[in-house]
């Protein structure tokens, strides 16, 4: 009986940890579209200064794109953690009565034990970038302040 009690309040734990993980991550999502939004407010605001140079836009563009990029692969993080805690929460149902079955609030463990090296970082950074969601938005904005530029 205290098996299954201990069970029981470990797939609470598991819910719990995953509803502020999926909050987190829209309220990610809804961060991503405010960069994207006050970035292109910005540029359009350089725009309008016909003393702005092609760096300083440059520059603007590559520092939201930045930005979105961290966000992104935090979000990233975030996901993976989620779908860990699902995957938690089907074996808990399923559990061995001899297994210990802790598997909540744990993640800076998990990150700890997967944590990538400096390289490791950069090539996850690199592919939350080349990501069309963010990619394609950012090279619109340099093709259109390089193009503004020349004409």
């Amino acid at each position: 009986m205290q098996y299954q009690q201990k069970v029981a309040q470990e797939q609470d734990f598991v819910l719990q940890e995953w509803l502020v993980l999926q909050q987190q991550s829209e309220q990610q999502e809804l961060h991503a579209l405010w960069l994207k939004a006050i970035g292109l407010l910005s540029w359009l605001w350089l725009l309008q200064n016909a003393n702005t140079s092609l760096l300083l836009l440059l520059g603007s563009i590559g520092s939201f794109a930045l930005l979105e990029i961290l966000l992104r692969a935090q979000q990233q993080r975030t996901t993976q953690r989620l779908l860990t805690l699902e995957q938690a929460r089907h074996q808990l149902q399923n559990a061995d009565p001899n297994s210990n079955p802790i598997i909540a609030a744990q993640w800076q463990l998990h990150w700890q034990q997967q944590r990538p090296t400096g390289m490791g970082l950069l090539m996850d950074y690199a592919r939350q970038a080349l990501k069309p969601t963010v990619a394609c938005w950012y090279l619109w904005l340099i093709t259109a302040t390089v193009l503004r530029s020349f004409i």
